[in-house]
This record gives structure tokens, sequence and C-alpha cells, in this order.
């Protein structure tokens, strides 16, 4: 299974920031399953003492930065399952901020949270490699907007790894 690069038109203009994320060169999938592991050791390394550590005021906290990768993991992949399987109603949005919010995070340790993402991108690996190609082609409509299934597995990916860079960049140092 092969899941070709998406063009214009197959999503929203706002995800263009995350394809230049991506090796043009490598298959996404196998992308997808090199990140998962290599994220899962990120996270299991993190210092416990980082969990809850913000780099400015009204940001969030290493953990809500992690968990909202997990979280929207899940709906992009939920989402590529609707349209890959023929939904016509448009899927609903969700706002980051009020889940980021609301998750009640204290009791999470790293290996949990590592498990948790493992598991997410496992199944959302085993989604996208289960696909036929006509299924992987099909557009739907997900937050008022167009959107292939090919794309929606690019944007996971680079939504991983920019959330990803700025852990780096911005909580592991």
């Amino acid at each position: 299974m092969i899941i070709t690069q998406p063009v214009p038109g197959e999503y929203p203009a706002y995800y263009e920031n995350y394809f230049p994320l991506l090796d043009k060169n490598k298959p996404v999938l196998e992308q997808m399953h090199e990140d998962g592991e290599k994220c899962a050791k990120i996270i299991a390394a993190l210092p416990q003492q980082k969990w809850h550590y913000a780099y400015a005021e009204g940001k969030w906290t290493c953990l809500q930065v992690l968990q909202h990768i997990i979280d929207t993991e899940r709906i992009f992949t939920y989402r590529a399952l609707c349209i890959a399987r023929g939904e016509k109603q448009s899927l609903p949005g969700f706002n980051e901020n009020t889940y980021a919010a609301t998750v009640e995070m204290k009791h999470k340790t790293a290996g949990l949270v590592s498990l948790e993402w493992t598991s997410v991108r496992q199944a959302s690996l085993a989604f996208y490699m289960g696909l036929t190609d006509a299924e992987a082609k099909r557009v739907g409509h997900a937050n008022n907007s167009s959107m292939s299934v090919n794309a929606i597995a690019y944007i996971t990916v680079g939504h991983a790894r920019h959330h990803f860079n700025v852990l780096a960049q911005r909580y592991f140092t």
C-alpha cells in the first residue's frame, strides 16, 4: 500500500506547513512507523520534573503537548476512517485548547503516556496499511473542509513532528 502525496485541494491550506517536515523520498507509512518508535523513546526518557513545565505563561505544559499529539492523532485517524468508508456528512472539528484545559493529567506517568502514544500510532499505521488504493484516495469533509485520506496520513505525521520539534526546542533544553 502506498499512500500518495496529497495535492492542493485535498486538504485545507493551513496544513501546508506540515508537509516540509516529511521526507519526500521515503514512504509516509515508513516515516509513520519510524516516528512511532523514536517518539516513544523520547517520551519515556523525559525527566518527570519537565512534565508540568511550560516555557511561558499561558503555554501548554509538556504533558499537555504530548496529550495533544495523541488526541489529535486519534481524531485525524478517525476522520480518515470515516472518509475511507464513504461518510458523506462533514465531520466535526475540535477545540484543541478546550481539550488541553479539560484533560486530567496528574495520574499519568511517562510509561502510560509512552504506551498511549505507541498504541495510537500503531493503530493509525495498521489502519493506513489496510487501505486499498481507492479508499486512500477518497475525499470527504472534516471541520467544513475537503480532505482526502491520503492527505490526512501526511498531516498526521507532520503534525506529530511539528509538536515534537517544539518540545525539543522549547521544553527539552
